[in-house]
């Protein structure tokens, strides 16, 4: 009986030291991945038959992502996915945006870790086409940047 709680016991702590848990991740993996895309301060719009996708980079700082999805000819969802170097400048940014908004807006945000995401309503994008997107993203990339690099 004695071997047989010993075994069950061994099995137990075997098991959880083998398990890994998101908050030993190296942060520094991350910023390498952002960096793959632009090495740079810079702005990338990828098109396929269902998205068209805004990439912009402000080096050392973040990653923004905007995600236009369609259906038929107009946009159906837009997505804003802005990932910071590390968790103080994301909590910094969301403090920013929790004291610069209407209680009404938060509901669009999300705080997950690094990563800031903003749901766009229906209203922002409806009707919205790929063309209409797509120059909307040259836009916000070009001014972004141009804004960025000035500061640098």
């Amino acid at each position: 009986m004695k071997k047989y709680l010993l075994l069950i016991a061994a099995l137990l702590v075997s098991t959880v030291s083998f398990t890994s848990c998101s908050f030993d991740d190296d942060d520094e993996e991350e910023i390498e991945e952002i960096q793959t895309e632009l090495t740079d301060t810079g702005y990338q719009v990828v098109e396929n038959e269902n998205q068209t996708v805004l990439t912009i980079l402000v080096k050392n700082v973040y990653k923004k992502v905007i995600t236009a999805t369609f259906s038929e000819e107009t946009c159906s969802s837009l997505v804003s996915e802005t990932t910071y170097e590390n968790v103080k400048k994301a909590q910094e940014a969301w403090q920013t945006i929790i004291d610069n908004i209407d209680d009404s807006e938060i509901t669009k945000y999300k705080l997950s870790n690094k990563t800031i995401i903003y749901t766009y309503a229906p209203e922002e994008y409806n009707g919205y086409t790929k063309s209409q997107i797509k120059s909307y993203f040259e836009s916000i990339g070009a001014e972004t940047t141009k804004n960025e690099t000035s500061i640098e």
